[in-house]
């Protein structure tokens, strides 16, 4: 079945110099003021702002009920709790309101305070973390003039917020942007968010001047979409017999006509062992790369993109079968494929062609995937840790061809550190813990398993002894899916969870990616503070866009939204996925300014990986991280969020960090290295940034403070030590280290569940009543 994305796509970043022409500039953001009727922030709006200073008015009872209104998970959602202040549209609020009342048998109190939204912060800053509430938000505008711009959320789903702009209900539902008229002088803007699992849904506004939005659009549409085709009589455009290449055609040449001057287009052709050639001389794999410059009227830049593409003999040949009873992906016969190298690939093929069932006709993925198999080489026993290995160190060989970049510098392995431990089995007592303290634990475990329905799988460890080491199935294991994958949870067995189950682990992937960057700058391979023009050769060296670093594409201050799709072309196969990125941070002049939470900088700092040893980041991962850790064959898809792992793998990078970059024998990196990694205020480094409070990140990793977040409030309490770090997960994947406890906390799941941050935080508690203080 076809993935459902929820995320809405958000514009940002400088433009450059040249490009201050086609549109006027952006208004300069002063500290924003506030209405003193109201107490309600006020945000003067130019050409292109985000809307961060608001005053929130929560928490509002949300109970499920049976039939919720469309778009919502809570009856809340459709009733009107501002009718004593005039209602939702037109609610006369002010700074000290406090309000009560009673909805669907559940008494509320709700008050005033203000708040600044950004990637790092939601409204579990302000009040309590219960899924079943709700909030409102209030903001004025302030134009000069007035006219039409486009309203847009930024990281947020619109299917879970009400908008109202002077009154008027915006058709938001579903939609990742929507045109407005601002009249000239204040404008009321209010939201009505609810608390999702995962947060309250939204982290910023952001309004567009419709001719820069349009623009805006216009580039992401090229650059996201599959606009490229060739002409074959096959129902397939990327499949084709042995001779002359077929002609390249656009899927949309009116577009590409407003972006790309059509005269400068170039095609150069490649063979599997990336000799160019000018026709397919014997049935495989073939890759396009193309190029063209901007069209006159849009910013100087150049365009580059590779088409894969499969010749075949008979097209017999490449026919499959998809067995739905078992889920599984067989040959129709075998082919050019040799027998083993199918059966090496097929289980993650089988995942492969399942998430692109709707895109293999049309797109790049099915000549990928069978890419993929022609240029396997590998002993049929070889370790495959991602699907596309070997078309991905294809592509990063290409580009450094096509691009002439420096001879490529290999990562070497860990060295040896005989006196650093593993991981080892023991008890309460030699770990510090009280008597009785893993029963407690495993009673907070079992009930959670037991609330939620969803399994998973625990370790904690102090002072390099594991207590706990534990697989607890739920009751909707065998038949829950996971979200994104539209697949059983991996490696379960007769349906129940097992210790050498391997997990999504969502966001706590870019720990890993941070970490594998964090052994490139060790060896002194890469600078943080390196212009990404050193590895990215289209991005300019002088005009705003040359402020962009190494360390902003890793600490979320990049200007990019989201997180790439790891199917086909969108994410990490393609080998210029800087290409992308420049058109769009060209396209609109603001997002550099602000801090966006996003997997796309992840990706791109992989690409600085790929850039300086001339393979797959992947491959990278695998022979300098997860072999010598000794992983159990996880498996990444991308540097954002598609490791999936077991849970004694997240434990042993957990000790690894704790014991400053070594583990086991082998030291990976300097312990001042590994202190480049963790988290600071993102305008140490960024100082025009545009961040609430002391906003910190760090390069994958961030500080994993609870009970409910309390971010950088230094008063607020906390369960484990204040230092401790690691990464958020969307599937409720922990990993976590505590140095100031000698503590490390790991679990592995497929999904957070209902009520996770309660759990997680009775979780953490049982372990931290348990210590012992030295």
């Amino acid at each position: 079945m076809k993935i459902k994305k929820y995320m809405a796509y958000a514009a940002f970043a400088f433009a450059f110099a040249v490009f201050s022409t086609a549109f006027p500039p952006l208004s300069t953001l002063a500290e924003t003021p506030v209405s003193a009727t109201s107490g309600v922030p006020v945000t003067v709006v130019g050409e292109s702002e985000f809307v961060t200073k608001w005053l929130a008015l929560a928490p509002f009872p949300n109970p499920k009920p049976e039939k919720p209104e469309a778009g919502s998970r809570g009856g809340g959602f459709g009733h009107d709790f501002l009718a004593q202040l005039g209602g939702e549209s037109a609610a006369r609020v002010t700074a000290e309101i406090t309000l009560s009342g009673e909805f669907g048998g559940v008494a509320w109190s709700a008050s005033a305070k203000p708040y600044t939204l950004d990637a790092t912060r939601d409204l579990r800053t302000l009040f309590e973390p219960n899924e079943d509430v709700l909030g409102y938000l209030f903001a004025d505008l302030q134009s000069e003039r007035g006219g039409e711009m486009v309203f847009r959320f930024v990281q947020g789903a619109a299917d879970y917020i009400k908008v109202w702009l002077n009154g008027e209900l915006l058709p938001t539902q579903g939609a990742g942007e929507v045109p407005v008229m601002l009249k000239a002088g204040l404008n009321r803007l209010t939201l009505k968010v609810e608390r999702r699992p995962w947060g309250w849904n939204v982290v910023g506004v952001h309004l567009l001047a419709k001719e820069r939005a349009d623009h805006h659009e216009r580039v992401r549409r090229f650059t996201d979409n599959d606009m490229l085709r060739v002409k074959t009589p096959w129902f397939n455009p990327r499949f084709a017999r042995p001779g002359k290449f077929p002609a390249v055609e656009f899927e949309n040449p009116e577009l590409t006509a407003l972006l790309l001057d059509m005269e400068t287009l170039t095609v150069r052709w490649f063979d599997a062992d990336l000799n160019e050639v000018t026709e397919a001389a014997k049935p495989g794999f073939y890759c396009g790369y193309l190029t063209a410059q901007s069209s006159p009227n849009s910013q100087p830049l150049t365009w580059r993109r590779v088409v894969p593409f499969m010749v075949f003999d008979d097209p017999d040949k490449w026919l499959w079968r998809w067995d739905f009873d078992n889920k599984e992906l067989t040959a129709w016969r075998d082919g050019d494929f040799n027998q083993t190298t199918w059966e090496a690939n097929r289980p993650l093929l089988r995942d492969i062609f399942y998430d692109g069932w709707f895109q293999t006709v049309k797109g790049d993925d099915a000549p990928l995937w069978m890419g993929q198999m022609t240029l396997d080489r590998d002993p049929a026993d070889a370790w495959r840790e991602a699907p596309y290995t070997h078309l991905q160190e294809y592509m990063a060989r290409l580009r450094h061809k096509v691009l002439s970049r420096p001879a490529p510098r290999p990562l070497a392995p860990p060295t040896a550190e005989p006196t650093a431990p593993a991981l080892r089995e023991g008890t309460e007592a030699e770990a510090g813990l009280k008597p009785g303290t893993v029963e407690k634990i495993r009673a907070v475990l079992e009930g959670w398993r037991d609330k939620s329905g969803h399994g998973f799988i625990a370790v904690v460890a102090r002072r390099g002894t594991i207590v706990l080491h534990e697989a607890y199935t739920g009751a909707k294991d065998a038949d829950k899916t996971v979200p994104w994958l539209s697949c059983p949870p991996n490696q379960l067995t007769d349906g129940k969870m097992t210790l050498a189950s391997r997990l999504p682990t969502a966001s706590v992937t870019k720990l890993f990616a941070g970490v594998t960057l964090g052994l490139c700058i060790d060896q002194g391979l890469v600078s943080l503070d390196d212009p990404v023009a050193k590895y990215f050769p289209d991005f300019p060296t002088s005009g705003p866009l040359s402020a962009l670093t190494v360390r902003r594409l890793m600490n979320h201050t990049n200007g990019l939204d989201g997180h790439r799709n790891w199917l086909g072309l969108g994410g990490m196969l393609n080998p210029f996925l800087d290409n992308p990125a420049l058109w769009l941070l060209a396209s609109d002049a603001s997002g550099l300014s602000y801090l966006n939470y996003n997997g796309f900088g992840i990706d791109l700092g992989g690409k600085v990986v790929e850039d300086i040893t001339g393979r797959s980041v992947f491959r990278v991962m695998r022979d300098g991280l997860f072999e010598p850790l000794g992983m159990d064959r996880p498996t990444i898809r991308d540097l954002g969020y598609g490791l999936e792992c077991t849970a004694m793998d997240l434990a042993r990078m957990a000790e690894m960090l704790r014991l400053g970059g070594a583990y086991d024998g082998k030291r990976y990196m300097r312990p001042e290295t590994l202190a480049l990694l963790m988290p600071e205020p993102v305008k140490r480094h960024a100082p025009g940034i545009h961040a609430s409070g002391g906003a910190e990140f760090g390069i994958g990793i961030t500080y994993m403070r609870s009970p409910s977040r309390p971010e950088w409030n230094t008063d607020a309490p906390t369960i484990l030590g204040r230092s401790t770090f690691g990464h958020g997960s969307a599937t409720g994947a922990i990993l976590q280290v505590d140095c100031e406890n000698e503590l490390i906390v790991a679990m592995a799941r497929y999904t957070q569940g209902p009520d996770y941050e309660a759990h997680k935080d009775k979780f953490l508690q049982a372990i931290a009543d348990g210590l012992e203080k030295q």
